[in-house]
């Protein structure tokens, strides 16, 4: 199964590459992305699973589901205290900073990684994926404006659909 099924390998490399130049510049040695969108805006596709920036190098796509995907950087694992062990496996170090989407990740999802990485300090890293996030690419740009298109056609045939009483 193809690992950037919906967005363009170009695409995904930009983005990631955003988001590392944004770690840098916060002073977090990698991100652990938990959030659903952020995972789709960083591998184009949903997953079960995390994503693991570093500030240099290439993302691992940790997957506990879809079965199938290939990739140099996919890593199949069933919980996440699996993923140091990985990290290490592939020449990784571990972060002195590890940021965690602490807006949008639950009190108990938080305290599990912190659990993994206890040598780690945590960092906020939701304001570098909004930020991230808000400012769009081209590709970005014409996908919203064909949605754009689409829902206005949709909206135009509300009236021939319904009628008073």
């Amino acid at each position: 199964m193809e690992l950037y099924a919906l967005t363009p390998v170009e695409e995904i490399s930009r983005r990631i590459s955003k988001i590392q130049s944004m770690i840098v510049a916060h002073g977090i040695d990698a991100i652990l992305v938990t959030d659903n969108t952020n995972i789709y805006y960083t591998l184009g596709r949903v997953i079960s699973g995390w994503v693991y920036i570093p500030a240099k190098g290439n993302p691992i796509y940790f997957v506990r589901r879809p079965e199938g995907l290939k990739g140099d950087n996919v890593c199949y694992i069933h919980k996440p205290e699996l993923i140091p062990l990985e990290l290490a496996s592939r020449g990784y170090t571990l972060p002195g900073t590890l940021g965690l989407e602490l807006a949008v990740t639950s009190y108990l999802t938080i305290e599990r990684l912190k659990a993994v990485f206890p040598e780690c300090a945590i960092a906020d890293a939701s304001k570098i994926m909004r930020e991230a996030r808000a400012v769009k690419t081209d590709l970005e740009l014409k996908l919203l404006r064909q949605s754009g298109i689409k829902h206005a056609r949709v909206y135009s045939r509300i009236p021939h659909i319904f009628r008073p009483g």
